[in-house]
């Protein structure tokens, strides 16, 4: 800085330096983003005064235009990071929707395969129980039960 420059905006331009590169370094560590976006938007505003304190008053335009690109660096490298991570949830969710789709019918194609299996299994026990009942020796049993039950019936 020259004997003859002002400091118009100094301080403004150092306090977005700081910010604008304590908001570039949170930018690029996860689950830092809030941090990121709010040191990007304060070291915008504070180089943005800086800058115009500096034009008006004679100043160093250097401090608060680094400040000011930082801000705007790490508040794009936030959102770019935001919207990344949200587009790979996104598709994971997507992916997890046809998981459980799938899960879902294969679930409803055993349930309906259970089902005429045990219908079928149904059937065969009934024509297995008629069959029983219309054979020879069953027919005999029975009769011989009947006859059985009159001879108790007649000693009463």
């Amino acid at each position: 800085m020259t004997d003859n420059q002002s400091s118009a905006g100094k301080g403004m331009g150092i306090t977005a330096l700081v910010l604008g590169i304590l908001g570039v370094i949170c930018s690029f560590i996860p689950c830092f983003g809030f941090f990121a976006i709010m040191f990007g938007a304060l070291a915008i505003i504070f180089g943005a005064i800086g800058l115009s304190q500096a034009k008006k008053g004679g100043g160093s335009l250097g401090t608060p235009r680094a400040g000011l690109i930082l801000g705007i660096l790490s508040t794009v490298f936030t959102i770019i990071w935001w919207i990344t991570v949200a587009s790979a949830i996104a598709a994971s969710a997507t992916e997890l929707n046809e998981a459980m789709n799938e899960i879902n019918d294969a679930f409803e194609e055993s349930a309906i395969e259970l089902e005429n299996d045990l219908e079928e299994s149904a059937t065969e026990l009934e024509n297995a129980m008629e069959e029983a009942f219309q054979s020879e020796s069953v027919q005999n049993a029975i009769k011989e039960l009947n006859e059985l039950n009159d001879a108790i019936e007649e000693l009463e």
